[in-house]
């Protein structure tokens, strides 16, 4: 028969939980004087639990906020009503340095021989901020990158596919033709662009494709000089991005043919070749 766990004493246990925990933990009564810290507010503030108990909690909190800090506290003694979330809230604190730091605070209230304590759990968000921000400054630029588009060249290629269309109504051109299909297919490259800007995604939805078609697709609208393509085999069908796979198949061919200029050559697609 396996004996029961030792039994650990209570105070101990959890007092040994706080000192080693890897939030910040600062305790303070009704006049907002720190009674305890935990050895973690010095990774995230600078301070020792020393310098902190027994000096006023506005010794962290920047001061353009230490009114609002005094307020919200005196308020709540008062009234018992919460005006913030105390499960938590992104507030600044006011490093021993003198920077501030973003951090993340969840409140709990306890009582000890009768008086009200206020334990503020801290968390150092600067990690979490930075990334926010590199966040926010690429979208910036992807809302940039997608005026561009709107305007510098949308405007343009509408131009040309509008004068591309009289021209075919005078003249019956297959030159005019691969024209008019390279401007379309760059309108629509552009509609792809503008739409992965503004919902910040990389690659767009997905569908079942034939492989295939889309290859003599890829192959028709690229400049091949006197090379031919010949698909050997079945190649069946994929799930991706149509746009982006056949994008993929321009720029390969591009390329091949690039090296075939002059040349009468075959390019040849078989499931173990791929080009």
């Amino acid at each position: 028969m396996e004996s029961p766990p030792p039994l650990v004493n209570g105070d101990d246990f959890y007092q040994t939980l706080v000192e080693n925990a890897a939030e910040g933990m600062l305790t303070i009564d009704e006049q907002s004087n720190i009674v305890y810290a935990n050895p973690a507010v010095k990774d995230i503030l600078g301070y020792s639990p020393d310098e902190l108990i027994g000096s006023s909690k506005m010794k962290i909190i920047p001061e353009r906020l230490e009114p609002v800090h005094s307020a919200a506290l005196e308020s709540y003694v008062d009234s018992g009503e919460r005006n913030i979330d105390w499960d938590g809230i992104e507030l600044p604190a006011l490093h021993k340095d003198g920077h501030e730091v973003p951090t993340l605070i969840s409140l709990r209230e306890h009582e000890h021989d009768g008086d009200r304590y206020f334990t503020g759990i801290i968390r150092d968000i600067t990690e979490r901020r930075r990334r926010e921000n590199q966040l926010q400054d690429q979208k910036e630029r992807l809302d940039e990158f997608a005026d561009i588009l709107t305007h510098d060249i949308r405007n343009p290629l509408s131009v040309a596919q509008g004068y591309t269309e009289i021209a075919q109504e005078n003249h019956e051109s297959p030159e005019l033709k691969k024209v008019s299909e390279s401007l379309s297919r760059i309108d629509d490259l552009v509609e792809d662009v503008l739409e992965l800007s503004k919902a910040g995604r990389s690659i767009g939805e997905t569908e079942s494709i034939d492989v295939e078609d889309c290859i003599y697709e890829s192959w028709d609208s690229v400049e091949t000089r006197r090379a031919t393509l010949r698909v050997d085999d079945e190649l069946g069908s994929i799930t991706a991005d149509k746009s982006r796979f056949q994008e993929l198949g321009r720029v390969k061919f591009g390329v091949n043919c690039g090296r075939l200029r002059g040349l009468r050559a075959n390019l040849e697609l078989s499931r173990t070749r791929h080009y």
